[in-house]
């Protein structure tokens, strides 16, 4: 009769096995005289599933299961790739860009106007350093203010961030702030929002 520590990953794999916590002597007292009055029948039938369970659970089903696993893997990689939009043509957009005479140019604030940056698992530690990464870069700002002063162009600038954010960020530039996923949106200081269906500004 097979006893086995609760807490080790084996108490998977011999499902007929009398659990026990070795920090219990009271537990490990009563285990042992389970496994000595246990009956003929029940002893059988405890090795019974644990037979089976370590023939079918080979290592080389173990193997091929992993094998398996790994494929699933290479497949799933292969279709997020798939899904992933192609690369722009540079040459192509600025030629699209100079022939138009009206354009809508859309951007996220997150990871597109500053750095991606992944959660760190220290927050407090790295607080500084994230918010340095999420700052905008004064060359992009540069970069706003001239697409801004082009009339055939405008800009918006789209976040899930609210609102106060982004007006502190870009509220110097004349261009439309989507805020909280485009919940709040603020026109530049010399444009007013356009009528939808009859509602102004306070429908």
């Amino acid at each position: 009769m097979h006893m086995i520590k609760q807490l080790v990953s084996a108490t998977l794999s011999r499902p007929g096995s009398i659990l026990v916590n070795p920090w219990n002597i009271n537990d490990v007292a009563a285990a042992i005289e389970d496994a000595l009055t246990m009956s003929e029948e029940e002893r059988r039938e405890r090795h019974r599933q644990n037979y089976m369970h370590v023939a079918t659970h080979t290592a080389q089903t173990w193997a091929d299961t992993f094998i398996s696993e790994l494929n699933d893997t290479h497949i799933e990689a292969d279709l997020r790739l798939r899904h992933t939009p192609p690369e722009l043509d540079f040459a192509e957009v600025v030629r699209g860009y100079m022939d138009s005479t009206r354009r809508l140019i859309v951007l996220g604030y997150n990871a597109t106007l500053t750095t991606a940056v992944e959660a760190p698992r220290q927050p407090k530690r790295h607080y500084d350093q994230i918010k340095a990464l999420t700052r905008v870069n004064p060359r992009i700002l540069k970069c706003l203010e001239e697409l801004c002063a082009d009339p055939a162009n405008e800009v918006v600038v789209f976040s899930g961030s609210e609102m106060g954010k982004l007006e502190e960020t870009f509220g110097a530039l004349p261009v439309w702030l989507a805020a909280e996923n485009g919940v709040y949106v603020r026109p530049p200081k010399d444009k007013d929002l356009p009528e939808v269906g009859g509602l102004g500004r306070g429908g």
